[in-house]
């Protein structure tokens, strides 16, 4: 809402709290709640004034059970940055580089330059200052009851350097679908649309009114996991081998080849993004690939970074490395059973916990301790404890 009070915005932060406040109140109507609360949202909303076009798609029709071609309504991420760049530098800038301004945008590329495989080719260092990278971004949401023909799918992008600003400035729209009349080509005709826009937002010699100062690299992908494999298929969490870029898996006769393996004695062989690019035709890349996207930034959304396990594993290991090597112990493990070791470190560790929250003005409850059989092959393969915390309203 800042930006829409900062820009011209029709009312303040305060004021549209208040109104959903009185929707939510007991006694509202139930039947009226979604027809008021879309209401309320555009009479506090800023029009963002973005053209917007179709591109044809193939959807499924549920009640012939056929394929039909329909007209899509998208707005091209150029004509959004357009609309953006409309409402002034200032603003601009602030979208697409967040809080960090240009002289963060030269520090995160001289990073990205010195350490990070997919850093571009032919970028010239003195446009780091306004070098905006971008990523593709997708969910499904259930927006209706939860059923299955109230299910969307939402296509967007961002940009990575954008945080730090209030969330709903983050993303762009691109367009929204019925997922209920998805069909097996719908996605891929989207990407067809919009990706060759993409490159020409990203393109320098383009006629764009930011030129001189900025410009979009489209370098990445985020979404969760079941986003980036159903539409792109890759990191298939549902199998053993789950990642695409290493030789990791969820069980194995040696331990060291797991994911819970976070020792030194890992044995993950990596996969390269030419091995990968390699070992495929390129009908068979991911579509952003196709335009430069290298696979190491097919990126899990960090919103969703507890959901399909990965968080209990991944947290459980790292905080079972960090008690067998006594982070919270001044460096020693202990002696004796393994089991009651281990179980000294976690009271350290949840203790160490404790005292973060209650600096940080969070308030814990109902610990809940889970520890499961030890896998006798390696003496850290079991998950973490874990914990529920309430975040006081801010």
């Amino acid at each position: 809402m800042s930006w829409c009070t900062s820009t011209g915005g029709k009312a303040n932060k305060g004021d549209l709290v208040k109104k959903l406040s009185r929707l939510g109140a007991h006694g509202a109507h139930v039947q009226n709640a979604e027809r008021d609360l879309q209401r309320t949202i555009s009479s506090f909303g800023y029009s963002l004034r973005a053209k917007i076009d179709t591109v044809p798609v193939h959807l499924w029709d549920p009640k012939d059970s056929c394929i039909f071609e329909a007209d899509l309504p998208v707005i091209y991420p150029d004509e959004f940055a357009r609309a953006v760049w409309d409402l002034g530098k200032e603003v601009f800038e602030k979208v697409y580089l967040g809080t960090v301004g240009k002289t963060g945008a030269t520090e995160y590329w001289a990073n990205v330059r010195d350490r990070c495989a997919w850093y571009p080719p032919g970028i010239p260092e003195d446009c780091h200052s306004g070098l905006i990278p971008v990523s593709l971004y997708g969910d499904e949401i259930h927006a209706y009851r939860n059923t299955d023909p109230g299910a969307v799918s939402v296509v967007g992008w961002g940009s990575d350097l954008s945080f730090g600003i209030e969330a709903m400035l983050q993303y762009g729209l691109i367009c929204v679908y019925s997922e209920y009349c998805e069909c097996e080509s719908t996605y891929g005709d989207i990407m067809e649309a919009i990706l060759p826009r993409f490159q020409y937002l990203c393109d320098p010699h383009a006629p764009h009114p930011w030129k001189d100062e900025f410009r979009f690299l489209l370098c990445g992908v985020r979404g969760d996991l079941k986003w980036i494999n159903d539409r792109y298929k890759i990191h298939n969490y549902r199998l053993n081998s789950f990642c695409s870029r290493c030789s990791c898996v969820k069980t194995a006769d040696n331990v060291y080849e797991t994911i819970t393996a976070f020792g030194e004695q890992a044995q993950h062989v990596p996969v390269s993004h030419s091995s990968f690019c390699d070992s495929k035709c390129i009908d068979e890349w991911p579509w952003p690939m196709r335009y430069g996207v290298h696979l190491e930034r097919f990126c899990h959304d960090t919103c969703h970074s507890q959901l399909l396990g990965s968080g209990k594993c991944l947290n459980g290991s790292a905080l079972t490395f960090l008690c067998e090597k006594g982070y919270f112990t001044g460096g020693r493990f202990g002696q004796g059973v393994y089991d009651v070791a281990l179980q000294h470190q976690l009271q350290f560790a949840y203790s160490d916990f404790r005292s973060w929250a209650k600096s940080a003005g969070l308030t814990v409850h109902h610990p809940r301790f889970t520890f499961n059989r030890l896998n006798r092959k390696h003496r850290g393969m079991q998950p973490c404890f874990k914990f529920d915390f309430i975040i006081p309203h801010l």
